[in-house]
């Protein structure tokens, strides 16, 4: 809500696109500290579910970006277990 606010007034200050904002008056839930969440296993399973039977046509692509790139937490990875041998020709 805030984002929107934001972009309205620069609508209004920044471009004059708009006489007044219409966010003017309009009361904010305050901000939440709270960590970031990340949705489980079983959330994200009926996210995609969802999208797939979207009628967007695009919505299931734009939530996998968005899941595989942005949204998901990094995963703590084993250590790589190649190794690295000489090579025997000469």
């Amino acid at each position: 809500m805030s984002t929107l606010a934001s972009v309205l007034t620069a609508c209004v200050k920044r471009w004059h696109w708009l006489p007044a904002s219409p966010m003017t008056g309009v009361s904010k839930p305050s901000e939440s500290n709270g960590g970031t969440r990340f949705l489980s296993e079983a959330e994200l399973d009926r996210l995609l579910i969802a999208c797939r039977e979207s009628a967007s046509p695009d919505l299931l692509r734009a939530v996998m970006l968005s899941i595989t790139t942005l949204l998901r937490p990094a995963r703590p990875r084993p250590p790589a277990t190649a190794t690295w041998r000489p090579s025997l020709v000469s």
